[in-house]
């Protein structure tokens, strides 16, 4: 007779296969618990781990208990992880995250003016700052949220949805701000909550200042002979827009207002390219810079991959390289981050860098090995030459 022991929990070690798929050991009568590959995936799991588990019992034709959700990695309740579906139209995406709709461009869209997606064509997880968001909605509640460099507007409208006061959302893309007045009557938000702005970071006037900005800002170093695409151009060395961010944040945000930034970065032996300008900038606020990678890619390889793809443009493409190096040094590499700008006040505040932080974003969005030249083609495919 097979009993449904759906909900019931175990704790034990993990050994993933060399197929993908792994089991929970816990040396009991019963065997050990299938752990499915997408489990394993989604949680980043590695053999070795401990982890506590809900299961359910083997149905027809199945040998083993299957797992069905952790609930514990290694001592740590894992962070909830938030699933976004995504509807296909001819031109242009919906993305389903929780109750809200966002309106994107089709991903193989080509066009200077194209809008940023936030996911690809299938079920995935929530971007992970949006994640970040969902599982900490006090940190919203009551604020004033400003998205500049908005695209669709997913954090402006996420912290809405969570229960933002109001979100100023910017940016200069008229077909920009066509989709997020679309998003905005998807999710049938009142128009007193939110404004929506078409002009610059660098000489837009705020109402007031907010206590939290979530930005996305261009940050693909793009060769000056080459246009680019408005959401993803961050000028020569990636950092153009980004720096006019962080010279305004104490302007645009009050005294215990926080930024969340999104960054690509050039990395000299010494560390990515900002820290010497926010050393510069004499901001009053702690500033952290999390790399979302240990494993830096070669940007020597993106350079590469960009001579591939727009071979008309060699020598100028050279040229930008060379200037790059003579001005940071030769070793240069390139890698994602998460900058959080901290509460004003600090009489000698400091910049640090971090490897990524498993314990606020959760292991599931730990980075993988992925191989360098996937990236970098990815990246040079989808940001630059759309």
């Amino acid at each position: 007779m097979n009993t449904d022991f759906a909900g019931k929990t175990a704790e034990g070690i993990i050994e993933i296969a060399d197929t993908g798929y792994g089991f929970v050991n816990l040396h009991d009568d019963r065997g050990p618990i299938y752990l499915s590959l997408s489990l394993i995936e989604w949680y980043s799991l590695n053999t070795g781990d401990t982890v506590r588990c809900t299961w359910r019992s083997p149905k027809e034709k199945e040998r083993y208990r299957a797992a069905v959700d952790i609930e514990n990695i290694n001592g740590v309740r894992p962070l909830k992880i938030h699933e976004m579906d995504v509807e296909i139209y001819e031109d242009y995406y919906l993305y389903h995250l929780g109750d809200i709709i966002i309106k994107t461009d089709d991903w193989k869209r080509k066009g200077v003016d194209s809008v940023l997606g936030i996911g690809g064509d299938r079920r995935t997880k929530a971007p992970m700052l949006m994640n970040y968001m969902m599982n900490h909605p006090e940190i919203l509640r009551g604020k004033h949220v400003f998205e500049p460099f908005a695209g669709a507007g997913p954090y402006g409208f996420l912290a809405l949805k969570l229960g933002a006061k109001h979100c100023d959302l910017l940016d200069v893309n008229p077909r920009a701000i066509q989709f997020m007045n679309h998003t905005a009557t998807l999710n049938d938000f009142d128009s007193t909550t939110y404004t929506i702005v078409q002009n610059d970071i660098e000489t837009f006037q705020p109402l007031s200042s907010y206590d939290l900005i979530f930005a996305n800002p261009p940050f693909v170093p793009t060769p000056p002979s080459l246009t680019g695409v408005l959401h993803s151009n961050g000028g020569g060395d990636g950092c153009r827009l980004t720096r006019i961010l962080l010279s305004r944040l104490d302007n645009l945000l009050q005294p215990e207002g926080m930024a969340f930034i999104i960054s690509l970065q050039i990395e000299t032996v010494s560390g990515p390219l900002l820290v010497h300008d926010i050393d510069n900038l004499g901001l009053s606020r702690p500033v952290e810079m999390m790399r979302y990678s240990d494993c830096s890619v070669d940007f020597q390889l993106f350079v590469e991959k960009i001579m591939v793809g727009q071979p008309t443009q060699r020598d100028a493409i050279v040229s930008w390289h060379d200037d790059l190096q003579e001005r940071y040094g030769a070793e240069l590499k390139i890698n994602w981050y998460i900058i959080h700008v901290g509460k004003k006040g600090f009489l000698r505040p400091e910049c640090i860098i971090t490897s990524f932080q498993e314990e606020r974003y959760g292991k599931a969005y730990a980075p993988k090995r992925v191989n360098p030249e996937k990236r970098v083609q990815t990246l040079v495919d989808l940001e630059i030459f759309r």
